[in-house]
């Protein structure tokens, strides 16, 4: 009998580190996978505001493949270095949202200038012909938006001048494009 209640409180013990090391194991588990899901979303999210900013949005014909403002020859020439800009990630949005009102930088929001909360509590009649803000030729989703806001605050943003390194990366190596940067 007393071999037996040893054998018990031994099998009970062991029972009870196996469901601790298994609720161990499990916690583990979750914290890697909602870990990793956080990293994959933001891979995600660049990836998608690559495509909608070399894209469908087109930023890339004025703005430049590398965000410094030397876009398309084609493309008025006045866009912004996004290389060297101060906006953060609320005013970026807001540039992308309602543009630039008598400039060249076009609106993305489709509800733009139509519904006044948007943008500044404005409407398209409060602007002079000369200067009402110019709609894109494609509107972005609020999750696109977003993507290109992140893509430019994590691709271009306070990266100094393109370098060949840079270029190669995008092109390949030795590419005729890269031979002007250093």
């Amino acid at each position: 009998l007393i071999l037996l209640k040893e054998g018990l409180t031994k099998a009970l013990f062991l029972k009870k580190n196996m469901i601790r090391e298994m609720q161990m194991k499990y916690i583990i588990f979750c914290f890697i996978i909602i870990f990793s899901s956080k990293l994959f979303a933001a891979d995600d999210l660049f990836v998608m505001g690559d495509k909608a900013f070399n894209g469908k949005a087109n930023c890339a014909f004025c703005h430049g493949i590398f965000g410094d403002g030397k876009g398309h020859p084609r493309s008025p020439g006045i866009a912004a270095n996004l290389r060297k800009t101060q906006l953060d990630e609320e005013m970026l949005t807001e540039v992308l949202n309602c543009g630039i009102p008598g400039k060249a930088m076009p609106f993305f929001n489709r509800k733009a200038y139509k519904d006044p909360s948007i943008c500044w509590d404005t409407v398209f009649e409060d602007y002079e012909q000369e200067d009402k803000p110019k709609k894109s030729e494609k509107t972005l989703s609020d999750q696109k938006l977003k993507a290109v806001v992140y893509y430019i605050l994590n691709n271009f943003k306070d990266r100094g001048k393109v370098t060949k390194a840079e270029c190669e990366e995008k092109f390949g190596s030795n590419h005729k494009l890269c031979n002007k940067y250093d």
